[in-house]
């Protein structure tokens, strides 16, 4: 009797532990087209890690089918991602919101001349990475490089502010790729 209760106890955890959190399955692309929709909404979206942070491997730049990129962020479930994810097709759940900079922004960003992330537009906290284009003198070609390409993005949409789409990650799943 012990066993039979203890056996559909791991099966209904196991049952809850695979669940998806009521996520609604979206195409990437069709995420960024209409991220007002979705936002604070749970969503399920595949692509392709082109980049895990260096920093502290919080944050991935997730490539749709179209080309486009969505800041893939960590959270509580999952606090860092390995680099090992880098160049993977993935599935990811997670709650969307957005990043967003605006102009008064970009004009401080461009006094300080600071180093932006080029996952989410904030100052980058890879200090080593930072420090070799101190070194290397780089630090105005690419905060310049930054500036314009904010200012000519806000140019091209008429707005006053870049949103970036950001999924803070519940659950991550590596799609197997199919032997051909």
């Amino acid at each position: 009797m012990m066993r039979r209760v203890l056996f559909a106890f791991l099966l209904v955890l196991s049952f809850v532990g695979c669940s998806t959190p009521n996520a609604e399955r979206v195409l990437a692309d069709s995420l960024i087209a209409n991220s007002q929709k979705y936002l604070g909404k749970t969503v399920e979206i595949e692509g392709t890690v082109v980049h895990v942070c260096g920093a502290n491997a919080q944050k991935m730049k997730l490539k749709t089918e179209k080309g486009s990129v969505i800041m893939i962020a960590a959270s509580a479930e999952i606090p860092a991602f390995s680099r090992k994810l880098s160049g993977e097709r993935i599935r990811v759940v997670g709650l969307v919101r957005e990043s967003v900079v605006d102009s008064s922004y970009v004009s401080n960003s461009e006094k300080q001349k600071s180093l932006l992330c080029h996952i989410d537009n904030t100052p980058c906290k890879d200090s080593a990475w930072v420090r070799r284009q101190i070194d290397a003198g780089r630090v105005d070609s690419l905060s310049q490089r930054d500036i314009r390409r904010l200012r000519g993005t806000m140019s091209a949409t008429g707005k006053s502010f870049v949103a970036t789409v950001v999924v803070e990650a519940v659950q991550i799943e590596v799609i197997k790729k199919e032997n051909r």
